[in-house]
């Protein structure tokens, strides 16, 4: 009896490919779904292979976005089989416009998980023809005729789990990565009660994207060339990264910004060096107009634009960012968005900035990291 199983390509963007606990979770739910796992790789793409694999919207006014989203990070390719998979996959992502899927497919891949139109997390062929490209294109190995005769004869397909790696190094175990609160917070970034119950699951230091020592020839620089007193880390969470800040610099005040009392209250115990503040960064920053001279946001503006009114949300906060900036004050952020997602976002303030960025280099992932270092201009009227 022939099989009824049809082939199709899964692609987890770099918006999402380097959130081993969201990963997971899209896995899971793949395979919750009855598809197959066949084959997967992680792989990293360069200019050209991004524009090779969307040649078809080359005219399209997105192409250029698409493109460069496509190489701003790793990438994860899944070959998956299931009957009617190309339009079971399909319905399973949700519609490209994340907007519609957050409110008629909530429940989708997208609805879920996605950012914008561009960084909407997955990718599925449309097509039983742009299936069988697609897998040539990044399963080039796969015999899809031997695989389907070897089915017909009733073998049985399996997961193959090849070039599987956790990107942000060792500190993301399985564990971690599969416990509750991780997968509750991951499906409720913007809310406060569940980073308050993934806080409350494990006593571990989580770092974001980096640590201390990836970016301690950065911070050191503004903080001596800008002759610094004082500095925010907003949504700290249990970084050690302003305490070590606090620990290095004697002389610079330090304050740990977040709206969990619980992971504030772990830090302070280890950690007496820093003061430690219990705040809604979004809604209002409890310090005086022009009075601080850096503020530091390690992944905290990530969680926040995954949230359902992200946009607004990240607005707010970069208004009280700028209130509270000294007159040629720093902002830095760091993310693994990269300059041609993340400046436009950085750029819709009202304050008159300058914007500049590097992309670093760290110890324990694979991921690119951006530093993005926003100056407020002199010129701008200040509040006595």
């Amino acid at each position: 009896m022939k099989s009824k199983l049809q082939l199709t390509v899964g692609l987890l963007k770099p918006d999402i490919a380097g959130n081993p606990t969201i990963v997971s979770l899209i896995e899971q739910e793949i395979l919750k779904k009855k598809f197959y796992i066949l084959k997967r790789k992680v792989v990293r793409w360069q200019k050209r292979d991004s524009e090779m694999f969307y040649k078809q919207h080359k005219e399209n006014f997105f192409y250029r976005r698409l493109v460069d989203c496509m190489t701003s990070g790793p990438i994860i390719a899944l070959l998956l089989a299931k009957e009617n998979g190309i339009t079971d996959w399909r319905k399973l992502m949700g519609p490209t416009k994340v907007y519609k899927s957050q409110f008629t497919d909530p429940n989708t891949i997208r609805g879920r998980f996605g950012l914008t139109d561009t960084r909407n997390t997955v990718h599925g062929s449309d097509s039983v023809q742009s299936a069988a490209e697609e897998t040539s294109f990044f399963f080039p190995d796969f015999n899809a005729n031997k695989w389907l005769e070897q089915l017909d004869l009733g073998e049985e397909p399996i997961f193959d789990p090849t070039s599987s790696h956790h990107i942000f190094g060792d500190q993301h175990n399985n564990d971690y990565q599969s416990s509750d609160a991780a997968k509750n917070l991951m499906m409720n970034l913007g809310m406060k009660e569940a980073w308050s119950n993934f806080y409350n699951s494990s006593d571990e230091s989580r770092e974001w994207f980096v640590s201390y020592k990836d970016i301690k020839d950065h911070l050191d620089n503004i903080i001596h060339h800008n002759s610094c007193q004082n500095a925010l880390d907003i949504g700290c969470g249990t970084s050690s990264l302003g305490p070590t800040l606090a620990e290095k610099h004697s002389d610079l005040s330090v304050y740990c910004l977040d709206a969990s009392i619980e992971c504030l209250v772990k830090l302070s115990t280890q950690f007496p060096q820093c003061t430690y503040v219990v705040c809604d960064i979004c809604n209002q920053l409890p310090f005086a107009t022009c009075s601080i001279d850096m503020v530091i946001d390690k992944g905290t503006s990530e969680a926040i634009l995954r949230h359902c009114d992200g946009k607004k949300q990240f607005g707010m906060l970069m208004k009280e960012v700028f209130r509270v900036l000294k007159p040629n004050g720093i902002f830095v952020q760091i993310t693994t968005e990269p300059p041609e997602v993340r400046l436009d976002d950085l750029r819709c303030s009202e304050t008159q900035i300058n914007v500049s960025f590097t992309e670093i280099g760290t110890e324990s992932n694979s991921l690119k990291v951006y530093m993005y270092f926003v100056k407020k201009h002199n010129s701008e009227e200040t509040d006595t």
